[in-house]
């Protein structure tokens, strides 16, 4: 499918704001993990959220605000929906500290984690070579 320069800049502009939510996204979920809950952990999360909300939209709306049902956008809703989840248990845990409750929360956080990485990468793998033309 060939894009104008128009779709494809702004194609290209919500691919970045994904992949940048991916890096503050694992950021989040690694320091998280290894040195505990912190404020800048709570915003990553926050922010990764926001960006893959914002990023997804954007995709959503070049689709002509069609979902197509496949492993990309099953895995990609599911995984959007976790990482609002994701963030809001973040905050929960760091205001109500306890042991238990923190270490439910890097469970659930690898799981969420790893669905959202299977639906940043399928777009990558099934969707790149539709729009690129190839």
């Amino acid at each position: 499918m060939q894009l104008c320069i128009k779709t494809r800049r702004w194609l290209m502009w919500a691919g970045i704001k994904i992949s940048i939510a991916w890096l503050i996204y694992t950021y989040a979920v690694i320091g998280g993990r290894k040195s505990g809950l912190s404020a800048k952990y709570l915003v990553a999360f926050a922010l990764g959220f926001l960006l893959d909300f914002w990023g997804t939209y954007e995709m959503y709306l070049l689709a002509g605000q069609e979902i197509v049902v496949d492993f990309h956008s099953l895995t990609g809703i599911a995984s959007l929906l976790g990482m609002g989840l994701h963030a809001a248990l973040a905050l929960a845990v760091s205001v109500f500290a306890s042991q238990k409750a923190d270490q439910a929360f890097h469970k659930v956080s690898i799981w969420i984690y790893t669905l959202w990485c299977l639906a940043y990468f399928s777009g990558l793998i099934f969707h790149l070579a539709s729009i690129t033309g190839d």
